[in-house]
């Protein structure tokens, strides 16, 4: 088990800068370099200029792969397919020319758009008895209102009272058509302002219905709806003849599509490059047990140089551990990763955190459940890390419930096979709450072992010191309660001394920290308690409605599937939750030193 980050090295590669291609694809095969940006720290060496056709490879590119995006979305063909050798400039074009045809969609959607809002104003009109848009042109002496209002009836009943006015309204619309001579203009004003109706150019409207080239409303209606229609039949038929065409030519569009990718991921490194006129500086770190790979192949360059030196702390961190705690190294993804030459806490949680997670569930039908979803999680993309967290933390939930005889907070399995408690979390509390301390106490200080360690790894001796302190002030206190007053206390005061010589005045401000740190693992016995007795409520509720008939049965069944069903949903989050606060706060803080960048190696994974 290896408790720290691999070893890095940091190196610069000095090249004759007509071999930038060659040294990209060389580094880009090996995938072993971490590139770090080069910020002009050496006098003669500028930024590197990007390459020439940079551009144009990302237009291509990114046009490319928002065409497959919206292809993968309106078929269900799999994203996999065989690589095939495609040639960039002879292919993309015919891809462009459908690429192009998709997006004349966007175009043609907004004229139906158009078209829409055109027909149901049409319709609106309709709605208010307007049959012939023509009547409406060549009055001189009269002046046409078209008002929007809620108060059509309102409106209707005042306008009858006001001579040679007509109006067009429905109790369907809220569009009111006013025809007034002009002698009652001021009349029809004040009632339209009456009712703070919205007064609109009804020739604004009519200049709309031009391309129909008709006045009768109906056919208007039917001009703009067979219009509709056509553009709809003509993005079906544009979508249709692109998607047969991907389809197709599948293998080899995702194939150029992951060409393209990889050119524009190569030019995008040269951001990270330096340049003269002549030389090529490239910087960065890698895993130094790999470096004789990579001056094995780099040397075979001409005109090449590389410095390496050991890595500083800002270098980026390369976690290496098995597979087990390689999936726990998540946990610390949410955090922070440890910087280099510090421990790497990922195999430790592979134990801790389950151990602490089922200690808090305490309960073999809820980790039964945890561990049937994590079957279905692994087989989700993305998901198989968090697969196997679930699956480790069901595992041991299984293991205390039996301990605490407790199976969807029964002690027996479907009332068939009884279940006998080695520790009885409801009735044996002290016990509980004792078996939650010592866990704290146990927790607390191996962290404190973990710091020592480090500390003896950097001969940092003081801090050393100051660590083992820690653990020594809690044997003084313990003697002390045992009654070895004056050994106890000589160790606590000798204790006190070593923090404050190691940590100062933190240290002494720190010390109640500590008891607070241990009490925190009461939370284990608070939220394991909380689901007990929420579980018990449920299988009471849940037996008493069974006892009543048959709806009392289909009642109680229903209580029971939705109350263990939301508490299954807590004991996963909720015990997540905390156990993620006593690592993070209680034992990572003890040792932990975070805030180290990813290793992320230029290549092709």
């Amino acid at each position: 088990m290896n408790i720290y980050p691999a070893k890095m090295t940091e190196i610069e590669i000095f090249a004759n800068k007509k071999n930038r291609e060659n040294i990209i694809e060389l580094l880009y095969d090996l995938g072993l370099l971490h590139l770090k940006k080069y910020n002009r720290e050496i006098d003669f060496i500028d930024l590197a200029k990007p390459f020439a056709n940079t551009e144009e490879i990302t237009a291509m590119y990114l046009k490319l792969n928002s065409a497959i995006n919206l292809v993968l979305e309106k078929t269900k063909i799999p994203d996999s397919f065989k690589k095939t050798d495609v040639d960039i400039y002879s292919f993309f074009p015919q891809v462009e020319e459908k690429i192009e045809k998709i997006n004349k969609r966007e175009k043609i959607k907004q004229q139906i758009i158009d078209t829409g809002i055109i027909l149901n104003k049409a319709k609106e009109l309709k709605k208010i008895n307007v049959i012939d848009i023509s009547v409406f042109s060549g009055l001189k002496n009269f002046v046409v209102y078209f008002v929007e209002s809620k108060n059509n009836k309102e409106i209707a009943k005042e306008l009858d009272k006001i001579k040679n006015t007509i109006y067009y309204s429905s109790d369907e619309s809220q569009d009111t058509i006013i025809v007034c001579h002009k002698s009652d203009r001021q009349k029809v004003n004040e009632l339209i302002a009456k009712h703070n109706a919205k007064n609109k150019d009804i020739w604004d409207l009519f200049e709309l219905f031009k391309d129909a080239n008709a006045k009768n409303i109906d056919k208007i209606i039917e001009f703009f709806e067979n219009k509709k229609s056509q553009l709809e039949n003509s993005i079906t038929k544009l979508e249709q003849d692109a998607l047969n065409f991907f389809i197709k030519n599948k293998d080899e569009i995702f194939s150029l599509n992951e060409i393209l990718k990889e050119k524009v991921y190569k030019r995008q490194c040269a951001l990270f490059f330096g340049e003269s006129k002549n030389i090529l500086y490239i910087a960065g770190w890698m895993p130094t047990a790999k470096l004789n790979i990579l001056r094995q192949k780099i040397e075979k360059i001409k005109d090449i140089c590389i410095n390496t030196k050991n890595a500083s702390e800002d270098a980026p961190v390369c976690l290496q551990h098995k597979k087990p705690a390689e999936n726990y190294s998540m946990l610390l993804d949410f955090f922070c990763l440890p910087k280099l030459n510090t421990i790497d806490p990922s195999a430790l949680l592979l134990i801790t955190f389950p151990l602490i997670f089922g200690l808090i569930v305490g309960d073999m039908g809820y980790g039964l459940v945890m561990f049937i979803i994590s079957l279905f999680l692994i087989k989700i993309k993305g998901c198989e890390q968090l697969s196997f967290i679930l699956k480790t933390c069901g595992i041991s939930c299984i293991i205390f419930g039996y301990i605490f005889a407790e199976f969807f907070g029964a002690e027996s399995i479907f009332g068939i096979i009884h279940l006998h408690p080695y520790l009885h979390r409801v009735h044996q509390l002290n016990s509980l709450m004792l078996l939650c301390l010592g866990v704290g106490l146990l927790h607390v200080n191996f962290g404190f072992v973990l710091s020592a360690i480090k500390h003896f790894k950097h001969k940092n001796y003081l801090h050393l010191s100051g660590a083992l302190s820690w653990i020594l002030l809690q044997i003084g206190i313990g003697l002390i309660y045992f009654k070895y007053v004056y050994v106890g206390a000589i160790l606590a005061i000798l204790s006190i001394v070593l923090i404050y010589r190691a940590e100062s005045i933190k240290g002494l401000i720190e010390l109640p920290g500590l008891f607070g740190n241990i009490l925190s693992y009461m939370r284990i016995m608070a939220v394991g308690l909380a689901s007990v007795y929420l579980a018990i409520i449920i299988n009471e509720q849940a037996f008493e409605l069974i006892q009543g008939g048959t709806i009392g049965l289909i009642a109680g069944i229903f209580v029971l599937v939705l109350g263990h069903g939301f508490n299954t949903l807590l004991a996963i989050l909720s015990p997540f939750i905390h156990t993620m606060r006593l690592h993070y706060v209680e034992f990572f803080t003890k040792f932990y030193d975070g805030g180290a960048e990813k290793y992320s190696p230029f290549g092709k994974d």
